[in-house]
């Protein structure tokens, strides 16, 4: 064999390794960018509390961790797609801390990463690895949460709706959602676990399930009013203004809408029964025909069962425009200032110190901006 074959072969056989790593790599990439789920990642990345340090005297949580790509692929993760890992890796122990040590809530002060840029990313952790460090400040609630623990036990009932994409959603891991996390919110204040009960129907059901002391509260986007104060429960003050819209799925429908209005007799109105918006549609569009649905996310179904692309279909929903914003292909007829009415959520309570407890989580954790935040307000 000559000294021309010999040089081949060994640039094949280095190619090859080279392609080997490069795919793997490029797999590696791939997996990390779509998921990050360390179980279905053929790669993995470790994150890890180094010390979590309470101290009740100074009414401070020092805590360092650290978050390290996988070696020989480190460098197809970035350092800033690192810190969100370590960032929730903290918070995840604080709440164990909170679940362990009811009657406080902690807000973090400070959060400080320590950047790699070495772009080889070797097997030392000063090359491979993104540090962090947070601070957060301990505070006693200003309230004591014994007389509502007595009450209503150590779990607090909160009645929800599924369906409501970006608010609460049921999934196999559990309920997720703004409302969710504004719940666990009122648990912890209290040192009380949080029991989700799921409701079926509209807003009325909410209603009764703490009308009738099957839930000790209702957040499921129920818009505050006088004829449902009158119905015997409890609001809290707003923790989140919208207002109801006009919407559809068909473009022809849309563009007949912004010519001829709604109050016709062509026009088909898509309402929640018992909802602000039914009673709001029959009064002020007496013309166009309305057709109800128990709850409020098949609202979009029926909609988008009716839709007919191209052709005239005359179809409008009407509800909250934060849930119609959740919804794909939906056109809010009038743009953003098409609000036919405005309304205030309000968490529906009967006891009085629970609902004083609300009011204290709505300010304190300043929950309006979380809302506000949450849906791009």
């Amino acid at each position: 064999m000559n000294c021309y074959s010999l040089r081949n072969s060994a640039e094949v056989r280095l190619f090859a390794i080279v392609g080997v790593f490069g795919f793997l790599a490029a797999l590696s990439f791939s997996n990390i960018g779509c998921s990050r789920s360390s179980k279905s990642a053929i790669v993995t990345t470790a994150v890890e509390v180094n010390s979590f340090e309470p101290n009740l005297n100074s009414g401070q949580i020092m805590v360092d961790g650290q978050v390290c790509p996988p070696l020989f692929f480190g460098q197809f993760v970035s350092a800033s797609e690192l810190q969100p890992q370590l960032r929730a890796a903290f918070a995840a122990r604080i709440n164990q801390w909170l679940q362990a040590n009811p009657g406080y809530r902690v807000k973090e002060t400070s959060f400080n990463t320590q950047l790699t840029t070495d772009p080889l990313r070797s097997s030392e952790g000063g090359n491979r690895c993104t540090y962090g460090s947070a601070v957060y400040n301990i505070e006693k609630c200003a309230f004591d949460a014994a007389p509502v623990i007595q009450r209503l036990g150590k779990k607090i009932k909160v009645a929800i709706r599924d369906g409501f994409p970006g608010f609460a959603v049921k999934t196999d891991d559990g309920w997720q959602g703004i409302d969710v996390l504004f719940a666990e919110k009122i648990g912890r204040q209290l040192g009380c676990g949080v029991q989700f009960v799921e409701v079926n129907g509209g807003v009325e059901n909410c209603l009764n399930y703490v009308i009738n002391g099957l839930a000790d509260m209702a957040i499921s986007n129920i818009s505050i009013t006088k004829e449902r104060i009158e119905e015997g429960v409890k609001f809290s003050q707003p923790y989140f203004s919208t207002g109801i819209v006009l919407a559809t799925l068909n473009a022809p429908t849309y563009k007949y809408v912004a010519k001829y209005g709604v109050n016709d007799k062509k026009i088909n109105l898509i309402v929640a029964s018992g909802s602000t918006a039914e009673k709001l549609v029959k009064k002020s569009y007496p013309e166009a025909f309305t057709i109800t649905v128990p709850k409020t996310p098949e609202i979009y179904n029926q909609a988008k069962m009716r839709e007919a692309g191209e052709r005239f279909n005359g179809v409008v929903m009407v509800t909250d425009e934060a849930i119609v914003a959740g919804w794909k292909g939906v056109m809010i007829i009038g743009g953003g200032e098409a609000r036919i009415s405005d309304e205030d959520y309000g968490v529906v309570v009967r006891d009085d110190a629970l609902l004083a407890t609300i009011t204290r989580v709505i300010k304190d954790e300043n929950i309006i901006k979380l809302y506000q935040e949450t849906v791009g307000r």
